[in-house]
């Protein structure tokens, strides 16, 4: 679809006091008074979903209008609505959709017909979005702007060990974002670098954005900016990947972005915030960094800790494991190039740490000893 309005791909867990968030999605819309479109279909609670987003969005002077769709046993909300002309009509009206979290199966269940086609309030979301409207989507609702979603994706290790599989765990999304990105959310927090590798590796895309909790991801005019705690990025155009689970992948360039990085979504270019500092990375080409002290590579907000301490040593690299109660475990190395940046923001409040083409690794342990694969360019 052509694009012509402003994605806001929001993490999940929002705070309902993250001003920069709430300002920017209702300035994007028109400021003071513009209509926001609210469905909360994706909740097994719509109605009680619905009412906080109105709550907030009411008291960031916007006007707010509950769509009552909701899966079957929700009254007064119904699944009937995605094929009403009246709701259809009045949510073309309005200057902006939002999409609660919940189940994304289920809120692209309810959206689009049996046959795969546009229900009429699909269809009239779409027209909002085409006159430069606004469509945001959070954490399940951030997952069905993809062309192709993350659907039962699992964790990060499972889904290297296993591999995904098309439709059960990845399948066709709504496709407000480009067509080169796939979406995933709660990124950092649960460790889901590894899992947007693998929908990567099965669909071939060759970026993925994770968007963190409390973290807008902004697409507006060719660029994509980060509000709020962070995105991650996996890049494989140059990647070495063996397609056939238990998944590898070698030279993926791996990158960190906080509140203000932004990147220009024609080639991916990253560009640091405003004010950021340079940090000068030095690496002894022998040297690896001692990955007994490292947490599990997938554990919560390992990837933070992990990429940081090697920011910041001599060492050119380091490894960290992972592993659960199935086999394969997993060996992941994190590598410093030429190319890899880093640069940093901080003021007496916080202090955030970028960066940009660190090449990831991600290697079973099987592999490590059997080299009988075959590796394929993406």
């Amino acid at each position: 679809m052509t694009y012509s309005g402003t994605l806001f791909i929001l993490g999940g867990a929002i705070r309902p006091d993250h001003d920069a968030i709430w300002h920017s999605m209702v300035g994007a819309a028109g400021g003071a008074g513009s209509r926001f479109a609210v469905i909360a279909a994706a909740s097994g609670q719509a109605e009680v979903k619905a009412q906080r987003v109105c709550e907030r969005l009411h008291h960031y002077r916007a006007a707010p209008l509950t769509v009552p769709l909701a899966a079957e046993g929700q009254l007064p909300f119904s699944p009937a609505i995605a094929s009403d002309t009246n709701w259809a009509a009045a949510v073309a009206t309005c200057d902006a959709v939002y999409l609660s979290g919940g189940d994304q199966g289920r809120l692209r269940h309810l959206l689009l017909l049996s046959d795969g086609s546009d229900s009429l309030l699909l269809a009239a979301i779409r027209q909002v979005f085409l006159r430069d409207g606004v469509i945001a989507g959070s954490s399940a609702g951030a997952a069905v702007l993809s062309h192709l979603m993350l659907a039962d994706a699992g964790r990060s290790l499972q889904a290297l060990q296993r591999g995904l599989a098309i439709p059960h765990a990845i399948c066709g999304g709504l496709g407000f974002a480009p067509q080169d990105m796939l979406i995933d959310q709660h990124a950092i927090a649960r460790g889901r670098y590894g899992r947007m590798l693998a929908a990567q590796i099965a669909t071939g895309i060759p970026f993925a954005a994770g968007i963190d909790e409390d973290t807008a991801l902004i697409l507006q005019d060719g660029i994509a900016r980060v509000c709020g705690s962070g995105v991650v990025l996996t890049d494989i155009r140059m990647a070495q990947v063996n397609p056939l689970p238990p998944l590898r992948a070698n030279n993926v360039q791996l990158s960190l972005l906080r509140h203000g990085d932004w990147l220009a979504l024609s080639d991916w270019e990253i560009h640091p915030a405003e004010g950021a500092k340079t940090i000068p990375l030095c690496s002894a080409a022998e040297k690896s960094l001692d990955g007994a002290s490292l947490p599990d590579a997938f554990d919560g907000i390992s990837l933070e800790q992990i990429t940081e301490s090697l920011i910041h040593s001599p060492a050119a690299d380091c490894r960290a494991k992972a592993g659960n109660d199935e086999y394969p475990s997993y060996e992941v190395r994190f590598r410093k190039t030429a190319a890899t940046r880093a640069w940093i923001k901080e003021n007496q409040e916080y202090r955030q740490l970028s960066f940009a083409g660190l090449q990831l690794s991600a290697e079973p342990d099987t592999m490590r000893s059997n080299n009988d694969f075959s590796m394929d360019i993406l």
